[in-house]
């Protein structure tokens, strides 16, 4: 099995790094399989780079990122929010 780096993917697939980051975090993406960090090619290849740009949409604000943070990770996030 042919493995890639932690930069390859999102080069490869020409993404952002926090895309990437995103979708292998929030499961766009396997999770990686040759090690802390890295992917197969196989999978590498397999990923869909305009799904992997989508799942982060660009800029936001703090509320906006405290929001999504607390919803990937199921709990409160942020001091005085909800």
């Amino acid at each position: 099995m042919r493995s890639t780096t932690r930069g390859r993917p999102r080069g490869r697939l020409r993404v952002p790094v926090a895309a990437w980051r995103w979708a292998a975090g929030t499961g766009l993406v396997p999770p990686a399989d040759a090690g802390p960090g890295r992917w197969a090619r196989a999978a590498v290849e397999a990923a869909d780079p305009e799904a992997v740009r989508a799942a982060l949409r660009g800029p936001m604000g703090a509320g906006v990122a405290a929001d999504w943070l607390t919803e990937a990770l199921g709990g409160r996030c942020g001091a005085g929010r909800g």
